[in-house]
């Protein structure tokens, strides 16, 4: 056979052993009237059938493309992680002040305008001295900058 399934139907819509017809998607048929959209020349019976089939096609299209972007999104999570360990060795080859800034604000949560008070420091100078304390350490432990 050329690839075409071959099912057999009977008039209830269940699967039966005495009659056998082949069951071809509209989009295989080139001759459309003008005006159709297709489906409109099945009969009932064929016409539910020709649903089921496109919904199952959706449904796992659906899953397929479902179970990519899971994959996707757990090996983009494991090339960003980077150990405690790996930050402990990094931190010394930053700054006192950029170390300090870092610190505060990523394990102590603090805001830059909380640093720069506490500091008595400009808000954009903390910001700028965390940003780049935060490129100058994903540079020590291996990552990429630009990320």
């Amino acid at each position: 056979m050329s690839g075409k399934k071959f099912f057999q139907i009977d008039p209830e819509n269940r699967p039966n052993r005495t009659t056998r017809e082949r069951v071809v998607s509209e989009r295989g048929r080139k001759e459309l009237p003008p005006g159709t959209k297709g489906g409109e020349n099945l009969k009932p019976d064929r016409h539910y059938e020709h649903k089921q089939y496109a919904f199952d096609s959706y449904c796992k299209k659906v899953l397929k493309c479902e179970a990519c972007n899971g994959y996707r999104q757990i090996s983009r999570r494991q090339k960003c992680f980077a150990s405690l360990e790996e930050l402990s060795e990094a931190l010394p080859g930053l700054s006192q002040e950029d170390r300090e800034i870092f610190m505060m604000h990523w394990f102590l949560r603090m805001t830059d305008e909380q640093i720069s008070k506490y500091m008595d420091k400009a808000r954009r100078t903390v910001n700028t001295r965390r940003h780049k304390a935060y490129r100058l350490l994903k540079e020590l432990m291996g990552g990429e900058a630009d990320d």
